[in-house]
């Protein structure tokens, strides 16, 4: 045996760099043990770079190994076992024996010297944005789901994140939906940076305590960003392409509200959504039933009835849900897939905290989301529906 590790440290380093993995080209993970430290190091020129690097015991080894993550990760992600077992090392056919839950396999090792090693420069005399208790893993949380999937959208296929006066804004859309959240923070330096999705990934696994650099070229913008946790630094660009103008979207004055139970409802919508299920996996049907559907509230005093509406324009399904404050009445249609998205972000946040559903002066066609106890609002578009 040349040396044993705990896993968990690769196992991280694989699950993440995997995130970026190239299917065309090698993405490829040094491993490197000098006596009683090891680091791993996974990275794409592209997108980013990820450094892990933690005190094992004294082994007297000194190595210097190169895998493509997307041959380590069925490996190493599925294992049960808490070592990793280093047995042998054959230099001439770069040959690498290990042991994972009790099996001996035979790995082949990528010459390091065909990459240029990656390393991480901390930027010197820069003071960092500090988030802790996991807050920047909350947020980014709550954002992801409503990036866009568009591949032809690069601008949103990121969260947004602003600094400016005191106050940090981020944002997410996907041009149907919209979530934005802020708060006050110490931090002088005003700043735009567009996080992309792989980042978001990586950045929501690291620790509770994470404190970031930011590298700016000659015209003040952010060039790339350097993360701290723990034993871990990451390195990543943001997205240069322009982030919507979503800050004319947010709301004024509401004008009109109602509230709801948020697990009510959510179960509710949700229940009732299973009628759009009601087809072929991946049939063209589904597809065109899903994009078709509306859930129209019905919205009066007490209670609300909430109709689902399929292309047909016949009703397919209804409930009743109690307000829990009084209201006036109002109807609205919109799509409920991107409804309940929103819904469960709410929910999957907060705990027994109401739904609110508001509409404003500057924004008809918009319908306004949030919860009691959140400062963060988002939105979907009203849809018209023929009577």
């Amino acid at each position: 045996m040349l040396v044993q590790f705990d896993l968990s440290i690769l196992k991280e380093a694989v699950k993440n760099g995997s995130k970026m993995a190239n299917k065309v080209r090698a993405t490829p993970l040094y491993l490197s043990i000098d006596n009683d430290t090891l680091s791993v190091k996974v990275f794409d020129a592209d997108l980013m770079t990820q450094i892990y690097s933690c005190e094992i015991q004294p082994s007297g080894c000194k190595l210097v190994l190169a895998f493509d993550v997307n041959i380590l990760s069925p490996l190493v992600n599925g294992a049960k076992a808490k070592l990793f077992t280093i047995d042998a090392f054959d230099e001439s056919s770069k040959v690498v024996s290990v042991t994972l839950d009790g099996v001996s396999f035979k790995l082949h090792s990528l010459d390091p010297s065909e990459f240029e090693e990656p390393s991480i420069h901390v930027p010197e005399n820069t003071k960092p944005l500090v988030f802790r208790n996991g807050e920047l893993r909350n947020i980014l949380k709550r954002l992801k789901p409503f990036l866009s999937k568009d591949q032809f959208r690069l601008s949103m296929q990121c969260v947004n994140m602003e600094i400016k006066d005191g106050v940090i804004k981020f944002c997410a859309t996907d041009s149907f939906r919209l979530a934005t959240y802020e708060s006050k923070v110490k931090y002088e330096d005003e700043l735009n940076l567009n996080i992309p999705e792989v980042a978001i990934d990586v950045l929501m696994s690291l620790g509770d305590e994470i404190a970031m650099y930011f590298v700016k070229d000659n015209e003040n913008a952010v060039r790339k960003v350097v993360a701290q946790s723990e034993n871990i630094t990451i390195e990543f660009f943001g997205i240069a392409d322009k982030f919507p103008n979503y800050k004319p979207l947010l709301p004024d004055e509401i004008i009109w509200k109602a509230q709801y139970d948020a697990h009510n409802i959510t179960e509710k919508i949700d229940s009732m959504n299973k009628v759009f299920n009601m087809y072929s996996p991946g049939s063209i049907q589904k597809e065109a039933e899903r994009a078709a559907a509306k859930l129209i509230f019905d919205i009066h005093q007490f209670d609300t009835k909430l109709l689902s509406v399929g292309s047909s324009e016949e009703v397919m399904a209804e409930a009743t849900i109690m307000n829990e404050v009084e209201t006036t009445k109002e109807r609205i249609c919109i799509n409920p897939f991107h409804f309940i998205s929103i819904a469960k972000s709410i929910r999957s946040s907060t705990i027994n905290n109401s739904f609110i559903i508001g509409k404003t002066r500057n924004h008809a066609h918009l319908v306004f989301v949030s919860s009691d106890a959140e400062p963060e609002w988002l939105y979907v578009s009203v849809l018209k529906r023929e009577q």
